[in-house]
């Protein structure tokens, strides 16, 4: 047998602030509605018991009433239930409910919980790579919950931001920062200008719509100048006529111009931290007041951009400045700091990343596939090789399967188990 506890709200209207009815008649009302009401809501809870074999535990339950509700009437209330009195503002599955004035400290706890995740990383060397997942998988989705359902005070959002924004600026334990840019030009697209991540603002907007949307829309629709309905709302922004927190959210987020180079400075299969020094480059937000703010960079970049060169090696050239740019700086900075760097390592280092890019990219050379067919028993039943020629590896490895599909087709050796040591194929395959 089950023992749980329960909490009632009782929605009373304020005596002081209803002149409809004299004091007289107005409390005799709200005295018998609320003795109703108690009535009901322990016959109810009753007749649960019976069914379900549980029982309330009248001490661990409370009931809440305004504040300035006579005392005789919540006395009341309260031997009917034999509930305790319980205070505003409380937390219920998560949520704090309140009746007041939105406040900042009945979103203390919140607060608290965010710092107290971002204090259990303060001892671990994070890349800024490290720290942008962190805020986009952990820290941002914290506050989903209570965004659901409530609207925090626009001064409680802007103390999450500054937080988020010590973090990712953060490069050492302790002690201030430099915050080389607005939070909220981070919450820009990619080909905005922006880093990528979502505003508190923008998401709370999106959830709102989500109960906009749910609570105020009839359950039937009328055509314009036309005499059918729709059974059902249709949300136009997406295909299928379902609302969708992300479509709204893509409606209402706060928007710059699209620049096609700022998607360019962004490629993927180099670390995020590459890249973010790219766009602070780009940005003029480093701290050097020399050639790397002014503006001649950009020049240079362009020309890698722009560069005549097979399609095929477009995403390398596209990605070779990030890399050299970073080798670059920090040379400059083992330099700046009274470090030795000779001639001859910088063109090493700056090959050597390049090297590395090339690498990492699978541009073409000279190729060929293979596969093998092994039966139940492992043992070989059919092998094959071939050349290509010029094919970059990944191609080389989705032959090799295409090939080996075929093959297995053909002669109708089904079903069957699909190997391949290709990482970017199998991600592929996953359509991941």
């Amino acid at each position: 047998m089950g023992n749980w506890s329960v909490a009632v709200l009782f929605f009373v209207l304020d005596a002081l602030e209803n002149r409809l009815l004299d004091d007289q008649s107005l409390w005799e009302c709200l005295s018998k509605f609320s003795k109703c009401s108690s009535y009901k809501i322990v016959d109810v809870l009753a007749q649960y018991e019976h069914t379900s074999g549980q029982l309330i535990n009248k001490a661990k339950s409370s009931y809440y009433m305004h504040v300035n509700v006579a005392g005789a009437l919540v006395n009341t209330v309260g031997n009917i239930t034999g509930f305790s009195k319980g205070e505003f503002p409380f937390t219920y599955l998560g949520c704090l409910i309140f009746y007041t004035r939105r406040r900042k400290e009945y979103y203390n706890d919140l607060i608290q919980k965010v710092e107290a995740k971002l204090h259990s990383w303060k001892g671990k060397l994070l890349s800024n790579g490290g720290k942008a997942t962190l805020i986009s998988s952990v820290l941002q989705s914290m506050p989903t919950h209570i965004l659901l359902v409530l609207d925090p005070p626009n001064n409680v959002l802007e103390h999450l931001h500054k937080t988020f924004a010590r973090f990712i600026w953060s490069n050492k334990k302790e002690g201030r920062n430099m915050h080389w840019t607005k939070w909220q030009n981070l919450c820009i697209l990619k080909e905005e200008g922006g880093v990528g991540f979502r505003s508190l603002e923008d998401v709370s907007k999106a959830l709102f719509a989500k109960l906009w949307w749910r609570y105020n829309i009839r359950q039937e629709v009328h055509y314009t100048n036309a005499n059918d309905y729709w059974d059902s709302p249709r949300w136009m922004p997406t295909f299928f006529g379902k609302f969708t927190v992300s479509s709204a959210w893509r409606i209402l987020r706060h928007r710059e111009p699209i620049n096609p180079e700022f998607a360019k400075l962004w490629t993927k299969r180099l670390p995020f931290k590459i890249f973010f020094f790219l766009w602070r480059v780009w940005k003029g937000k480093v701290p050097t007041d020399d050639l790397w703010r002014r503006g001649g960079v950009h020049r240079v970049i362009r020309e890698w951009w722009n560069a005549k060169c097979c399609l095929k090696l477009k995403p390398s050239f596209q990605a070779a400045p990030a890399v050299i740019i970073w080798k670059l700086w920090k040379i400059r900075n083992t330099m700046k700091h009274g470090g030795g760097v000779s001639y001859n390592r910088v063109i090493h280092d700056v090959n050597k990343a390049l090297y590395y890019l090339a690498k990492v990219r699978g541009n073409a050379g000279p190729s060929s596939y293979g596969f093998c067919v092994r039966d139940h028993e492992e043992n070989l039943v059919f092998a094959k090789a071939k050349e290509i020629g010029e094919e970059t590896n990944i191609v080389a490895e989705a032959k090799a399967i295409v090939k080996g599909l075929a093959f297995c087709m053909e002669r109708q050796l089904h079903p069957l188990i699909m190997e391949t040591d290709s990482l970017v194929i199998r991600m592929i395959i996953d359509d991941e």
